[in-house]
């Protein structure tokens, strides 16, 4: 190997250790879960890791459905939630 090699593969080491061990990227699922456990400490992180994939599928269902609205003319965008 040479010293630009082991240079390149240190910097991607180095990168890599400091995504593990460092904060998760601002945004990500992670990110907003862990937001969400320091901010009500009382609730797990199990629970609100379901509570949030529940939220992101009860979306998703929602702009599915608006969308078909669309397509059938009505754009009144007919939303079900609980």
């Amino acid at each position: 190997m040479t010293q630009e090699e082991e240079e390149e593969e240190e910097e991607e080491y180095n990168e890599k250790r400091q995504r593990r061990g460092g904060e998760p990227r601002e945004g990500s699922r992670e990110a907003k879960i862990n937001q969400m456990t320091r901010t009500k400490h009382t609730i797990s992180y199990s629970k609100v890791s379901s509570q949030l994939e529940q939220k992101e599928k009860g979306e998703k269902r929602i702009r599915r459905r608006s969308r078909w609205d669309e397509k059938d003319g009505e754009k009144e965008g007919r939303k079900e939630g609980r």
